[in-house]
């Protein structure tokens, strides 16, 4: 009764949020789990099942219902991690603090077999479906890490170093593609690096940090061409990246919290295991700071930046980009005709800061540069007026 109860809130603030022209934002929402849990890494398999790793310092991997309800599925693992599933429903769970990768069957009983041993501290784990291989990301020792390395794990559990080194430092996690590209972020200076199929390093984008934390990105998870990047524990926020390279803020105002509702005012608290759901159109994300919580981005009100389209109508206010801002952002609009177009900034006290177009403005995507260098770091909202259609988002000066 409690998912049919969540789905229905979903779909309604959805249906609101469409009527009043704000729509085009994740919504954010929050499952309450029936026991206090340790959540590092999350999945979701094709069947839609919730599974969690109980971290570090577990030995446990759960399952978690809609309705907040969790089980244990498997224990005595030594510090689960990560976890990702093969094409016949098995599951992989990298194994902090004896080097391990273990293979999950999920018959009756459960099968728990270590498949193989890779080194110091492994973390993140994806599964290339097409081949089979397995690949875990080296975390290592130390504080915050001292890993280098992706490792490959073939089906038989033969393993050997993948990728080393050229920019990777402590990559906390994994997602690939479908083109068997591996994503892999650092820990510690949010580097997010692209690795080809034959092993070739690029970095792919620079996400922000702050100063002098050691833990700056969480987990990483992969669905219908997109990226999403949580903050840990030194950005209380979610990121989305597209495979051009460019990335946004789609969740998180920038201030710790537990506050669900729109993603530009929703807050977290060092969000970082993250798992998409099967058709891509929502996120699960675990808490660091809160076990019995499971936080929810319902993604349907998102504009797609690969067709620049509006799920809901002609007229679009897009998050701008990049956000968190160090300089200077783009914000795109679009409009169904010509229209008199206000685009101003305010400060969070609601302080005019900005008026970055007051003009007549023909119909058709546009995109104005807002220049942030001269004000103090903080939350901003800017506003677009333009006929009747009226909206806002919030940006974010680092």
């Amino acid at each position: 009764m409690k998912s049919i109860t969540y789905c229905f809130i979903v779909l309604l603030t959805i249906m609101v949020h469409a009527a009043t022209g704000f729509s085009q934002e994740a919504i954010v929402s929050s499952i309450q789990l029936d026991n206090s849990l340790s959540l590092d890494g999350l999945l979701v398999t094709p069947n839609g099942t919730l599974y969690g790793t109980e971290g570090y310092d577990g030995t446990r991997l759960y399952k978690i219902d809609m309705d907040g309800t969790t089980s244990v599925v498997a224990n005595g693992l030594n510090g689960p991690i990560d976890i990702d599933y093969d094409e016949n429903g098995d599951l992989f769970v990298s194994t902090f603090n004896n080097k391990g990768l273990y293979k999950i069957t999920l018959s009756e009983p459960v099968e728990v077999d270590q498949l193989a041993t890779v080194s110091t501290g492994p973390s993140g784990v994806v599964v290339n479906r097409a081949t089979g291989d397995i690949y875990v990301s080296h975390y290592g020792a130390g504080f915050p890490g001292n890993g280098n390395s992706i490792y490959k794990v073939a089906p038989d559990g033969t393993s050997s170093v993948f990728v080393q080194g050229n920019g990777l430092q402590v990559p906390v996690s994994l997602a690939i593609d479908e083109e068997g590209n591996l994503y892999a972020p650092n820990i510690s200076n949010a580097r997010l690096y692209k690795i080809s199929p034959e092993g070739e390093i690029s970095l792919f984008v620079q996400l922000p940090t702050a100063t002098l934390h050691p833990f700056n990105i969480g987990h990483i998870a992969y669905a219908n061409d997109f990226l999403y990047v949580t903050g840990n524990s030194s950005q209380p926020l979610v990121f989305r990246v597209a495979l051009d390279g460019t990335y946004e803020v789609i969740a998180g105002d920038g201030s710790v919290g537990y506050q669900d509702g729109n993603g530009s005012e929703a807050q977290f608290n060092a969000p970082n295991g993250i798992a998409a759901s099967v058709t891509g159109d929502s996120l699960f994300i675990s808490e660091l700071n809160e076990p019995s919580l499971i936080r929810i981005i319902d993604l349907r009100g998102l504009i797609s930046s690969s067709t620049g389209q509006s799920v809901f109508g002609d007229y679009v206010l897009a998050q701008n980009t990049p956000n968190p801002v160090r300089s200077a952002t783009s914000i795109e609009f679009e409009l169904p005709q010509t229209e008199q177009v206000t685009v101003s900034a305010y400060s969070i006290e609601g302080q005019l800061v900005d008026t970055l177009i007051n003009e007549r403005v023909a119909a058709g995507r546009h995109t104005i540069n807002w220049d942030m260098r001269t004000l103090a770091p903080g939350t901003y909202i800017y506003r677009i007026r333009a006929g009747k259609f009226q909206a806002e988002k919030r940006a974010i000066k680092l």
